[in-house]
Protein backbone atom coordinates (compact mmCIF):
# COMPACT_ATOMS: atom_id res chain seq x y z
CA UNK A 1 0.00 0.00 0.00
CA UNK A 2 3.08 2.20 0.20
CA UNK A 3 1.78 3.85 3.42
CA UNK A 4 5.77 4.37 4.22
CA UNK A 5 5.84 7.28 1.56
CA UNK A 6 2.59 8.84 3.71
CA UNK A 7 4.30 8.17 7.30
CA UNK A 8 5.78 11.48 9.08
CA UNK A 9 6.39 12.11 12.60
CA UNK A 10 4.98 15.62 14.71
CA UNK A 11 6.50 16.88 17.74
CA UNK A 12 5.10 17.94 20.20
CA UNK A 13 6.33 21.33 21.60
CA UNK A 14 5.71 22.92 25.07
CA UNK A 15 3.62 25.99 24.13
CA UNK A 16 1.35 23.14 21.72
CA UNK A 17 -2.65 23.25 22.90
CA UNK A 18 -2.61 19.52 22.41
CA UNK A 19 -0.04 19.16 25.59
CA UNK A 20 -2.52 17.68 28.47
CA UNK A 21 -5.25 15.89 26.01
CA UNK A 22 -5.43 12.47 24.80
CA UNK A 23 -5.61 11.75 21.37
CA UNK A 24 -8.90 11.32 21.35
CA UNK A 25 -9.86 14.50 22.28
CA UNK A 26 -6.96 16.25 20.16
CA UNK A 27 -9.29 14.77 17.13
CA UNK A 28 -6.58 15.16 14.73
CA UNK A 29 -8.07 12.56 12.59
CA UNK A 30 -11.17 14.66 11.94
CA UNK A 31 -9.57 17.56 11.87
CA UNK A 32 -6.96 17.60 9.64
CA UNK A 33 -8.13 13.85 8.20
CA UNK A 34 -4.83 12.53 9.91
CA UNK A 35 -4.62 8.87 11.32
CA UNK A 36 -2.04 9.06 14.38
CA UNK A 37 -0.45 5.03 14.66
CA UNK A 38 1.29 5.70 17.96
CA UNK A 39 3.45 7.75 20.23
CA UNK A 40 7.10 7.33 20.71
CA UNK A 41 7.83 8.57 24.40
CA UNK A 42 10.68 8.44 25.91
CA UNK A 43 11.80 6.40 23.22
CA UNK A 44 8.98 3.89 23.93
CA UNK A 45 6.80 3.33 21.35
CA UNK A 46 3.16 3.49 22.28
CA UNK A 47 0.00 2.09 19.93
CA UNK A 48 -2.48 4.73 19.27
CA UNK A 49 -4.88 2.55 21.57
CA UNK A 50 -2.08 1.81 24.35
CA UNK A 51 -1.61 5.82 24.34
CA UNK A 52 -4.29 6.56 27.05
CA UNK A 53 -2.35 9.37 28.91
CA UNK A 54 -2.58 12.80 28.20
CA UNK A 55 -0.09 13.99 25.59
CA UNK A 56 3.13 15.20 27.09
CA UNK A 57 5.64 18.53 25.46
CA UNK A 58 7.97 16.00 23.95
CA UNK A 59 5.79 13.68 22.20
CA UNK A 60 6.39 12.27 18.89
CA UNK A 61 3.42 11.43 16.81
CA UNK A 62 3.61 8.97 13.85
CA UNK A 63 1.22 9.88 11.75
CA UNK A 64 -0.07 8.74 8.22
CA UNK A 65 -1.62 11.44 6.00
CA UNK A 66 -1.59 13.60 2.63
CA UNK A 67 1.10 15.74 1.43
CA UNK A 68 -1.10 18.95 1.03
CA UNK A 69 -2.23 18.63 5.29
CA UNK A 70 1.13 19.22 5.69
CA UNK A 71 0.96 22.52 4.58
CA UNK A 72 -2.22 23.14 7.21
CA UNK A 73 -0.22 21.52 9.94
CA UNK A 74 2.51 24.11 9.39
CA UNK A 75 0.38 27.36 9.42
CA UNK A 76 -0.96 25.83 12.74
CA UNK A 77 2.54 26.08 14.00
CA UNK A 78 0.80 23.72 16.69
CA UNK A 79 3.79 20.82 15.78
CA UNK A 80 7.00 20.07 14.22
CA UNK A 81 6.97 18.11 10.90
CA UNK A 82 9.68 15.06 10.49
CA UNK A 83 9.80 13.46 7.31
CA UNK A 84 12.86 11.85 8.97
CA UNK A 85 10.61 8.29 10.73
CA UNK A 86 12.28 6.23 12.88
CA UNK A 87 9.21 3.93 13.44
CA UNK A 88 7.33 1.56 11.21
CA UNK A 89 3.61 0.82 11.35
CA UNK A 90 4.07 -2.72 12.72
CA UNK A 91 5.84 -1.31 15.89
CA UNK A 92 2.05 0.39 16.80
CA UNK A 93 0.69 -3.28 16.41
CA UNK A 94 -0.11 -4.50 19.85
CA UNK A 95 -2.49 -6.47 22.21
CA UNK A 96 -4.94 -3.17 22.16
CA UNK A 97 -4.39 -2.35 18.35
CA UNK A 98 -3.42 -3.86 14.68
CA UNK A 99 -3.82 -3.62 10.95
CA UNK A 100 -5.46 -6.14 8.68
CA UNK A 101 -6.60 -6.78 5.57
CA UNK A 102 -10.37 -7.20 4.48
CA UNK A 103 -12.23 -7.58 0.92
CA UNK A 104 -15.61 -6.94 0.04
CA UNK A 105 -17.46 -9.79 -0.04
CA UNK A 106 -19.27 -11.62 -2.85
CA UNK A 107 -22.92 -10.45 -1.28
CA UNK A 108 -21.44 -6.93 0.24
CA UNK A 109 -24.20 -4.21 0.03
CA UNK A 110 -21.38 -1.40 -0.27
CA UNK A 111 -20.37 -1.52 -3.59
CA UNK A 112 -21.31 1.70 -5.13
CA UNK A 113 -20.76 3.67 -1.72
CA UNK A 114 -18.23 5.91 -0.55
CA UNK A 115 -16.57 5.73 2.91
CA UNK A 116 -17.79 9.05 3.60
CA UNK A 117 -21.85 7.90 2.54
CA UNK A 118 -20.80 5.00 5.14
CA UNK A 119 -19.36 6.98 7.83
CA UNK A 120 -16.96 4.45 8.15
CA UNK A 121 -15.03 5.24 10.98
CA UNK A 122 -17.72 5.94 13.13
CA UNK A 123 -20.14 2.85 11.89
CA UNK A 124 -17.10 0.49 12.56
CA UNK A 125 -14.88 2.49 14.41
CA UNK A 126 -11.43 1.28 12.42
CA UNK A 127 -9.59 3.83 9.85
CA UNK A 128 -8.68 2.56 6.40
CA UNK A 129 -5.16 3.43 5.80
CA UNK A 130 -4.95 2.18 1.98
CA UNK A 131 -7.64 0.13 -1.04
CA UNK A 132 -5.92 -2.14 -3.75
CA UNK A 133 -8.05 -2.24 -6.64
CA UNK A 134 -6.62 -4.21 -9.28
CA UNK A 135 -3.42 -4.13 -8.42
CA UNK A 136 -2.81 -0.12 -8.13
CA UNK A 137 -2.99 0.96 -4.68
CA UNK A 138 -4.53 4.19 -3.18
CA UNK A 139 -4.23 5.93 -0.23
CA UNK A 140 -5.38 9.50 -0.55
CA UNK A 141 -9.09 11.42 -0.97
CA UNK A 142 -9.90 7.45 0.18
CA UNK A 143 -13.72 8.92 1.69
CA UNK A 144 -14.60 9.88 -1.50
CA UNK A 145 -13.96 6.85 -3.72
CA UNK A 146 -16.86 4.35 -4.43
CA UNK A 147 -16.31 1.01 -2.96
CA UNK A 148 -16.04 -2.02 -5.68
CA UNK A 149 -16.39 -5.54 -5.46
CA UNK A 150 -12.80 -6.96 -5.26
CA UNK A 151 -11.13 -3.96 -3.64
CA UNK A 152 -8.67 -4.92 -0.42
CA UNK A 153 -8.87 -2.20 1.99
CA UNK A 154 -6.13 -1.73 4.77
CA UNK A 155 -7.55 -0.87 7.91
CA UNK A 156 -6.30 -0.06 11.52
CA UNK A 157 -8.03 -0.02 14.72
CA UNK A 158 -8.97 -1.47 17.90
CA UNK A 159 -8.59 -5.34 18.33
CA UNK A 160 -12.02 -5.64 19.33
CA UNK A 161 -13.62 -3.73 16.81
CA UNK A 162 -11.52 -5.82 14.01
CA UNK A 163 -12.87 -9.03 15.85
CA UNK A 164 -15.92 -7.44 14.90
CA UNK A 165 -15.96 -6.74 11.51
CA UNK A 166 -14.98 -10.24 10.62
CA UNK A 167 -18.42 -11.09 11.51
CA UNK A 168 -20.23 -8.66 9.05
CA UNK A 169 -20.87 -10.40 5.94
CA UNK A 170 -19.72 -7.49 3.84
CA UNK A 171 -16.25 -8.23 4.60
CA UNK A 172 -13.72 -11.06 3.87
CA UNK A 173 -11.15 -10.90 6.29
CA UNK A 174 -7.93 -12.38 5.03
CA UNK A 175 -6.37 -12.30 8.50
CA UNK A 176 -6.66 -15.95 10.07
CA UNK A 177 -6.32 -15.14 13.95
CA UNK A 178 -9.38 -13.07 13.52
CA UNK A 179 -11.67 -15.55 11.43
CA UNK A 180 -13.99 -17.35 13.53
CA UNK A 181 -13.15 -20.23 14.82
CA UNK A 182 -14.57 -23.41 13.25
CA UNK A 183 -16.70 -26.12 15.29
CA UNK A 184 -15.16 -28.68 15.02
CA UNK A 185 -17.86 -30.29 17.87
CA UNK A 186 -20.11 -29.78 15.21
CA UNK A 187 -18.69 -31.74 12.28
CA UNK A 188 -20.48 -34.99 13.33
CA UNK A 189 -23.79 -32.94 12.82
CA UNK A 190 -22.64 -31.60 10.03
CA UNK A 191 -21.67 -34.38 8.40
CA UNK A 192 -25.10 -36.26 9.15
CA UNK A 193 -27.00 -32.96 7.26
CA UNK A 194 -25.07 -33.85 4.41
CA UNK A 195 -25.87 -37.17 3.83
CA UNK A 196 -29.71 -35.84 4.66
CA UNK A 197 -29.13 -34.17 1.44
CA UNK A 198 -26.70 -36.48 -0.83
CA UNK A 199 -28.35 -40.15 -0.11
CA UNK A 200 -31.98 -38.99 -1.07
CA UNK A 201 -31.20 -36.69 -4.04
CA UNK A 202 -28.91 -40.08 -5.11
CA UNK A 203 -31.22 -42.81 -4.70
CA UNK A 204 -33.74 -41.02 -6.63
CA UNK A 205 -36.19 -40.61 -3.54
CA UNK A 206 -36.61 -36.93 -3.47
CA UNK A 207 -36.06 -33.89 -6.17
CA UNK A 208 -32.38 -31.91 -5.55
CA UNK A 209 -34.27 -28.99 -4.04
CA UNK A 210 -36.11 -30.49 -1.52
CA UNK A 211 -32.99 -32.25 -0.24
CA UNK A 212 -31.03 -29.38 -0.10
CA UNK A 213 -33.90 -28.58 2.36
CA UNK A 214 -33.37 -31.33 4.41
CA UNK A 215 -29.78 -31.00 4.93
CA UNK A 216 -30.21 -27.31 5.74
CA UNK A 217 -33.04 -27.99 8.31
CA UNK A 218 -30.43 -30.47 9.74
CA UNK A 219 -27.59 -28.54 9.96
CA UNK A 220 -29.82 -25.46 11.88
CA UNK A 221 -31.66 -28.01 14.23
CA UNK A 222 -28.23 -29.37 15.17
CA UNK A 223 -26.99 -25.90 15.97
CA UNK A 224 -24.28 -26.18 13.43
CA UNK A 225 -25.65 -22.55 12.44
CA UNK A 226 -28.17 -20.26 12.94
CA UNK A 227 -31.15 -19.36 10.79
CA UNK A 228 -29.58 -15.94 10.56
CA UNK A 229 -26.00 -17.18 9.24
CA UNK A 230 -28.29 -19.29 6.85
CA UNK A 231 -30.13 -16.46 5.97
CA UNK A 232 -26.64 -14.03 5.57
CA UNK A 233 -25.06 -16.78 3.49
CA UNK A 234 -28.02 -16.69 0.62
CA UNK A 235 -26.82 -14.78 -2.22
CA UNK A 236 -29.88 -12.72 -2.92
CA UNK A 237 -28.39 -11.06 -5.84
CA UNK A 238 -28.23 -14.47 -7.51
CA UNK A 239 -31.04 -15.47 -6.63
CA UNK A 240 -32.70 -12.57 -8.08
CA UNK A 241 -30.60 -12.43 -11.15
CA UNK A 242 -31.01 -16.28 -11.77
CA UNK A 243 -35.47 -15.46 -11.19
CA UNK A 244 -35.13 -12.66 -13.74
CA UNK A 245 -32.95 -14.08 -16.30
CA UNK A 246 -35.15 -17.60 -16.49
CA UNK A 247 -38.29 -15.95 -18.26
CA UNK A 248 -35.86 -14.61 -20.77
CA UNK A 249 -34.53 -18.17 -21.30
CA UNK A 250 -38.33 -19.46 -22.08
CA UNK A 251 -39.32 -16.08 -23.99
CA UNK A 252 -35.92 -17.40 -26.50
CA UNK A 253 -37.12 -20.97 -26.80
CA UNK A 254 -40.91 -19.68 -27.29
CA UNK A 255 -39.83 -16.85 -29.66
CA UNK A 256 -37.70 -19.07 -31.92
CA UNK A 257 -34.46 -16.95 -30.93
CA UNK A 258 -32.95 -20.33 -29.62
CA UNK A 259 -33.83 -22.14 -32.96
CA UNK A 260 -32.29 -19.03 -34.93
CA UNK A 261 -28.85 -19.09 -33.31
CA UNK A 262 -29.00 -23.22 -32.77
CA UNK A 263 -29.95 -23.16 -36.80
CA UNK A 264 -26.80 -20.84 -37.25
CA UNK A 265 -24.64 -22.68 -34.58
CA UNK A 266 -25.36 -26.02 -36.32
CA UNK A 267 -24.77 -24.64 -39.94
CA UNK A 268 -21.19 -23.70 -39.01
CA UNK A 269 -19.94 -26.07 -37.10
CA UNK A 270 -21.98 -28.85 -37.60
CA UNK A 271 -20.25 -30.66 -40.67
CA UNK A 272 -17.55 -31.47 -38.23
CA UNK A 273 -19.64 -33.82 -36.00
CA UNK A 274 -20.76 -33.68 -32.52
CA UNK A 275 -17.42 -33.54 -31.26
CA UNK A 276 -16.92 -30.23 -32.48
CA UNK A 277 -20.63 -29.14 -31.52
CA UNK A 278 -19.17 -29.73 -27.73
CA UNK A 279 -16.04 -28.34 -28.39
CA UNK A 280 -17.74 -25.07 -29.90
CA UNK A 281 -20.39 -24.93 -27.22
CA UNK A 282 -17.60 -25.09 -24.92
CA UNK A 283 -15.39 -22.26 -26.39
CA UNK A 284 -18.44 -20.35 -26.70
CA UNK A 285 -19.60 -20.63 -23.27
CA UNK A 286 -15.85 -20.01 -21.58
CA UNK A 287 -15.66 -16.86 -24.04
CA UNK A 288 -18.95 -15.43 -22.41
CA UNK A 289 -18.15 -15.70 -18.96
CA UNK A 290 -16.08 -12.97 -19.69
CA UNK A 291 -18.27 -10.80 -20.08
CA UNK A 292 -21.18 -12.50 -18.66
CA UNK A 293 -22.01 -13.55 -14.99
CA UNK A 294 -22.20 -17.53 -15.08
CA UNK A 295 -25.15 -18.51 -13.45
CA UNK A 296 -26.69 -15.33 -15.47
CA UNK A 297 -25.33 -16.87 -18.92
CA UNK A 298 -26.18 -20.97 -18.33
CA UNK A 299 -29.81 -20.04 -17.89
CA UNK A 300 -28.99 -18.23 -21.45
CA UNK A 301 -27.52 -20.76 -23.17
CA UNK A 302 -29.40 -23.43 -22.32
CA UNK A 303 -32.50 -23.69 -24.93
CA UNK A 304 -30.14 -23.01 -27.37
CA UNK A 305 -27.83 -25.97 -26.26
CA UNK A 306 -30.75 -27.82 -25.84
CA UNK A 307 -31.93 -26.84 -29.40
CA UNK A 308 -28.72 -27.75 -31.03
CA UNK A 309 -28.87 -31.31 -29.19
CA UNK A 310 -32.35 -32.14 -31.09
CA UNK A 311 -30.91 -31.16 -34.57
CA UNK A 312 -27.96 -32.50 -34.25
CA UNK A 313 -29.62 -35.69 -33.12
CA UNK A 314 -27.29 -36.18 -29.90
CA UNK A 315 -27.65 -36.69 -26.53
CA UNK A 316 -28.54 -33.27 -24.68
CA UNK A 317 -27.27 -34.42 -21.22
CA UNK A 318 -23.80 -34.55 -22.61
CA UNK A 319 -24.52 -31.09 -23.82
CA UNK A 320 -26.07 -29.80 -21.14
CA UNK A 321 -23.42 -30.93 -19.02
CA UNK A 322 -20.77 -28.92 -21.58
CA UNK A 323 -22.39 -25.51 -20.53
CA UNK A 324 -22.11 -26.16 -17.15
CA UNK A 325 -18.53 -27.23 -16.81
CA UNK A 326 -17.63 -24.49 -19.74
CA UNK A 327 -19.29 -22.08 -17.41
CA UNK A 328 -17.04 -23.22 -14.25
CA UNK A 329 -14.15 -23.88 -15.10
CA UNK A 330 -13.71 -20.54 -17.15
CA UNK A 331 -10.29 -18.46 -15.74
CA UNK A 332 -10.30 -16.14 -18.19
CA UNK A 333 -11.18 -12.91 -16.54
CA UNK A 334 -12.37 -11.60 -13.17
CA UNK A 335 -15.64 -11.10 -14.14
CA UNK A 336 -15.86 -15.19 -14.64
CA UNK A 337 -16.12 -16.31 -11.24
CA UNK A 338 -16.47 -14.10 -8.39
CA UNK A 339 -13.59 -16.02 -6.51
CA UNK A 340 -11.41 -14.67 -9.92
CA UNK A 341 -12.26 -10.84 -8.37
CA UNK A 342 -11.83 -11.38 -4.60
CA UNK A 343 -8.61 -12.19 -4.74
CA UNK A 344 -7.84 -9.61 -7.69
CA UNK A 345 -7.22 -6.61 -5.29
CA UNK A 346 -5.39 -8.60 -2.48
CA UNK A 347 -2.90 -10.07 -4.79
CA UNK A 348 -2.53 -7.36 -6.77
CA UNK A 349 -3.31 -8.50 -9.85
CA UNK A 350 -4.36 -6.70 -13.25
CA UNK A 351 -7.06 -8.15 -16.06
CA UNK A 352 -4.49 -9.55 -17.68
CA UNK A 353 -2.92 -11.38 -15.63
CA UNK A 354 -6.49 -13.85 -15.82
CA UNK A 355 -5.58 -14.25 -19.85
CA UNK A 356 -1.96 -15.49 -19.42
CA UNK A 357 -3.13 -17.88 -16.67
CA UNK A 358 -6.82 -18.57 -17.52
CA UNK A 359 -6.61 -19.09 -21.30
CA UNK A 360 -3.96 -22.27 -21.00
CA UNK A 361 -5.66 -23.38 -17.97
CA UNK A 362 -9.37 -23.03 -19.72
CA UNK A 363 -7.78 -25.25 -22.81
CA UNK A 364 -6.81 -27.84 -20.43
CA UNK A 365 -10.33 -27.85 -18.82
CA UNK A 366 -12.13 -28.31 -22.42
CA UNK A 367 -9.64 -31.59 -23.28
CA UNK A 368 -10.56 -33.00 -20.11
CA UNK A 369 -14.40 -32.21 -20.57
CA UNK A 370 -14.11 -33.68 -24.55
CA UNK A 371 -12.19 -36.63 -23.45
CA UNK A 372 -14.75 -37.85 -20.37
CA UNK A 373 -18.37 -36.04 -21.33
CA UNK A 374 -18.64 -38.63 -24.08
CA UNK A 375 -18.17 -41.61 -21.62
CA UNK A 376 -20.74 -40.67 -19.45
CA UNK A 377 -23.06 -39.53 -22.10
CA UNK A 378 -22.62 -40.86 -25.20
CA UNK A 379 -23.59 -38.47 -27.59
CA UNK A 380 -25.84 -40.82 -29.81
CA UNK A 381 -27.44 -41.89 -26.78
CA UNK A 382 -30.65 -40.03 -27.16
CA UNK A 383 -33.44 -40.15 -25.14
Amino acid sequence: YQLQKRLFTLSVPAESHLVGKTLEESRLGDALGLTVMGVIRGGEKLSAAAAKAPIEAGDQLVAVGRTEDLVILRGLKELVIEREVTASLVDFESEQSGLIEAVLSPRTSLTGRTLRQLNFRNRYGLTVLGILREGKSYSTKLRDMPLKFGDALLLHGPREKLKLLAREPDFVVLTEALQERPQYEKSPMALLGLLCFLVPVLLGWVPIYIGALLGAAVMVLAGCLTIEKAYAAVNWRAVVLIAGMLPMGTAMLESGTAALLAQRFVGFIGPFGPHAIIAGIFVLTSLATCVIPSSALVVLLAPIALKTATDMGISPHAVMMTVAMAAAGSFNSPISHPANIMIMGPGGYRFVDYFRVGIPLTFVVMIVVLLTVPVFWPLDAVP
